[in-house]
Protein backbone atom coordinates (compact mmCIF):
# COMPACT_ATOMS: atom_id res chain seq x y z
CA UNK A 1 0.00 0.00 0.00
CA UNK A 2 1.46 3.33 -1.17
CA UNK A 3 0.57 5.20 2.25
CA UNK A 4 0.12 2.21 4.86
CA UNK A 5 -1.80 0.02 6.27
CA UNK A 6 -4.98 2.05 7.91
CA UNK A 7 -7.26 0.41 10.24
CA UNK A 8 -9.73 -0.02 7.49
CA UNK A 9 -7.95 -1.31 5.37
CA UNK A 10 -6.38 -4.43 7.94
CA UNK A 11 -9.87 -4.90 8.66
CA UNK A 12 -11.18 -5.72 4.97
CA UNK A 13 -7.79 -7.43 3.86
CA UNK A 14 -8.97 -9.90 7.25
CA UNK A 15 -5.83 -9.37 8.69
CA UNK A 16 -5.30 -10.32 12.15
CA UNK A 17 -3.00 -8.15 14.05
CA UNK A 18 -1.61 -8.67 17.78
CA UNK A 19 0.23 -6.94 20.52
CA UNK A 20 3.16 -8.33 22.48
CA UNK A 21 4.97 -7.40 25.67
CA UNK A 22 8.95 -8.15 25.37
CA UNK A 23 9.30 -7.63 29.10
CA UNK A 24 10.51 -10.69 31.26
CA UNK A 25 8.74 -12.12 32.90
CA UNK A 26 5.39 -10.66 31.16
CA UNK A 27 5.53 -12.30 26.97
CA UNK A 28 2.17 -11.12 27.26
CA UNK A 29 0.39 -11.07 23.51
CA UNK A 30 -3.22 -10.29 22.80
CA UNK A 31 -4.87 -10.11 19.38
CA UNK A 32 -6.29 -6.46 18.58
CA UNK A 33 -9.58 -5.82 18.30
CA UNK A 34 -9.33 -3.90 14.98
CA UNK A 35 -13.02 -2.83 14.34
CA UNK A 36 -12.85 -1.27 17.70
CA UNK A 37 -9.59 1.04 17.36
CA UNK A 38 -11.23 1.66 13.62
CA UNK A 39 -14.24 3.24 15.63
CA UNK A 40 -12.18 4.32 18.10
CA UNK A 41 -9.67 6.53 15.79
CA UNK A 42 -11.32 6.44 12.01
CA UNK A 43 -11.05 3.68 9.17
CA UNK A 44 -8.59 6.18 7.64
CA UNK A 45 -6.03 6.30 10.92
CA UNK A 46 -2.79 4.93 10.10
CA UNK A 47 -2.07 1.45 12.25
CA UNK A 48 1.80 0.86 11.43
CA UNK A 49 3.57 -0.20 14.88
CA UNK A 50 5.63 3.30 14.15
CA UNK A 51 2.27 5.77 14.15
CA UNK A 52 0.67 3.56 17.24
CA UNK A 53 3.92 4.10 19.36
CA UNK A 54 4.05 7.29 21.86
CA UNK A 55 7.24 9.14 20.77
CA UNK A 56 9.79 9.47 23.39
CA UNK A 57 10.25 12.72 25.06
CA UNK A 58 13.26 14.65 25.11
Amino acid sequence: MAKGWTFQSLIDSKMIVSAHCHYAPCYHSHVLDLVKLRDRFGPDAPAMADDLIPEAKM
